[in-house]
């Protein structure tokens, strides 16, 4: 038997985040003024990003430790708290520190102010990708009026926190706390997740009706005929689905009596008014110590609905009732029910005489589906239902549709295009109908021919670099919209400044094949090289002394094994999980034996490889 070849790893360069830090807190350095960032023409116009540095002096400000969730381990700088430090002896005299950012959207500026840039000041700007990892994201959607700024530190794949600046050609800049590769609408799973999407439907008995129970064992509420139509909520946990009657009724059917009707498009809600006022007396406002919703609240609704205009801005007013747990905020729970009492005529009037930001705040609470729940798509339902009010709340977006109801399949569709650095980057992706396993699990939907996406690459130029179709096996009814709606990014687009390296993140709109996949990350290169990062499974935990690495060993593959080595083997080696060739990419770290690495593969599988000693 051949003996075991030592597979020698060369490691890229990673700039770790505090080694980054403190190259640059060395003296001699110029500070940048107005310094260009970030330049892409999209959609025929040109997208700019400036930013200036200043040198940091800790004597003149005043750093502090903060508590964060029980544990001194945040750094706050002049009273307000720094994102992605830990350490105030980073904090060194001369450090860069970022004092302003503005993006050109054409010939409009948009400055980003103060307070926004604070928590991420000391992050490293650089939009170039450094072993397949970027310090600076940028997105540009695709009608160029939307630039995204995502200020990260960490390794690759173990992302760890930061922040994103989204900024308008309106003149509107928010920011969002990013987690891990979580954001605002890429929420990650939660242990006790259901799935749960809403269908037309009509019943399916021999006996010609059914019976809507209040509860799977409770009484019998209301009776179903066949052909009449309501709306059913899937379940993926449980055969008793939760309907919804067009008299507004609410109970439960068992599953095997309802015939879906995935087509045909939702009914406007039925809110019976006196339901939901008995609701408001009777349910807590905020937990179960509370007894009930403040009379105030309550009658400020009551008005409202009977058309009072002065009380509907105060359902949508900042502070005007106090919750149980002293948080001033509109409930837009309960503003989407009001919203469907009231109706589109009102409510239009309503949106008229308000300000753009609170019209805004307003587009984006109701478009977060935990709101207008049981509604998963309310972009599309408010469309067909509330038309006046969808032109003020998402004015320029009456082209929307939705994709899981949409059976036109794309083929070779382009869906991003920029130049960036002089090169013309364009992304394409294909799909295919999905066909039902023969066998199924007991809760998979039966729903064939649903767009599964099956091709995508990106023209680097002339250059094609496709992602292997292994990789794409699990996204189903993607939605390729790198367009930014209010508070919905479907799939986002970065590449970097040198136009090397293209950064895709896509989020799939259904769900129901694989729940727990919500999004894929893909980098691609322009020297051929992919790596896909899927959250269908945790995210391994990578050492902070970990690197971007290939393979170069002299046989032109190294193998990928379980365990360092085996004492059960006579040849004191384990079962190999995997090989790569020379040039293919990975993540390495050292191992405890000094002559093997572990290593996190593209594919997700981990293990070891021989290597020089170091």
């Amino acid at each position: 038997m051949k003996p075991l070849l030592a597979a020698s790893v060369a490691l890229y360069a990673v700039a770790i985040l505090a080694q980054a830090r403190s190259e640059e807190a060395k003296g001699g350095r110029q500070y940048a003024k107005d310094e260009k960032l970030y330049e892409a023409v999209v959609s025929g116009r040109t997208i700019a990003i400036f930013y200036s540095l200043e040198p940091f002096s800790p004597g003149k400000h005043k750093i502090t430790r903060v508590k964060f969730d029980g544990q001194l381990d945040r750094i706050a700088v002049d009273g307000k708290t720094l994102v992605g430090s830990w350490d105030e002896r980073e904090l060194k005299e001369g450090i860069p520190r970022l004092t302003a950012l503005h993006v050109m959207f054409g010939d409009v500026r948009v400055d980003v102010p103060p307070e926004i840039l604070q928590p991420v000041s000391f992050f490293p700007v650089n939009a170039k990708f450094t072993a397949e990892h970027a310090t600076t994201l940028v997105y540009v959607s695709s009608d160029a009026k939307t630039v995204a700024l995502e200020f990260r530190g960490g390794q690759p794949v173990a992302l760890d926190e930061g922040t994103e600046i989204a900024v308008a050609d309106n003149g509107r800049v928010t920011s969002d706390a990013l987690h891990g590769h979580s954001s605002r609408v890429l929420r990650p799973p939660t242990p006790d997740w259901k799935l749960s999407r809403e269908f037309m439907a009509v019943i399916q008995d021999p006996d010609g009706y059914t019976n809507v129970r209040d509860g799977q064992n409770g009484p019998v509420i209301a009776k179903l005929k066949a052909g009449e139509r309501f709306i059913a909520i899937e379940n993926t946990s449980d055969d008793w689905w939760r309907v919804i009657l067009p008299s507004g009724a609410e109970g439960v059917i068992h599953r095997s009596r309802i015939h879906l009707l995935p087509e045909e498009p939702l009914i406007k809600l039925p809110i019976d008014s006196k339901e939901f006022f008995h609701m408001l007396k009777t349910n807590s406002w905020d937990n179960d110590a509370a007894p009930g919703y403040p009379a105030n609240y309550i009658a400020a609704i009551r008005k409202a609905v009977s058309g009072n205009l002065k009380s509907l801005g105060q359902l949508f007013e900042e502070g005007r009732f106090k919750y149980d747990d002293n948080i001033r905020s509109p409930n837009y729970r309960i503003n989407w029910t009001v919203f469907h009492l009231i109706g589109d005529e009102t409510f239009a009037k309503f949106l008229r005489g308000q300000t753009r930001k609170r019209v805004e705040e307003i587009a984006d609470q109701f478009s977060d589906e935990s709101v207008s729940d049981p509604v998963s798509e309310p972009l599309p339902y408010m469309q067909r239902h509330f038309p006046k009010s969808y032109e003020l709340l998402y004015p320029g977006r009456s082209e929307f549709q939705g994709t899981v109801s949409q059976q036109e399949y794309a083929r070779d569709k382009k869906f991003y295009e920029a130049t960036v650095a002089g090169k013309p980057i364009a992304l394409f992706h294909s799909e295919q109908p999905f066909a039902l396993p023969k066998q199924q699990r007991k809760y998979d939907p039966k729903i064939a021919g649903i767009p599964q996406l099956s091709a995508l690459y990106v023209m680097f130029g002339d250059k094609r670099v496709d992602v292997p179709a292994e990789y794409l096996r699990n996204i189903f009814c993607p939605w390729m919209e790198t367009r930014f709606m209010p508070a919905t990014r479907y799939t986002v687009v970065s590449i970097s400044s040198d136009a090397k390296t293209v950064f895709l993140q896509i989020a799939d709109r259904s769900g129901p094949l694989d729940p727990f996949h919500w999004y894929a990350l893909f980098t691609i290169t322009d020297e051929g090289a992919v790596i896909s990062r899927s959250p269908v499974k945790d995210q391994p935990t990578v050492p902070s002394k970990a690197f971007m690495a290939i393979i170069d060993d002299s046989s032109g593959s190294a193998d990928v094994r379980c365990q360092m080595s085996d004492a059960n083997l006579s040849d004191g080696r384990s079962a190999i999980t995997g090989t790569l060739k020379n040039g293919e990419r990975l993540i390495a770290a050292a191992a405890p034996k000094k002559d093997w690495w572990k290593v996190w593969l593209a594919s997700g599988h981990e293990g070891f490889v021989a290597g020089s000693r170091s």
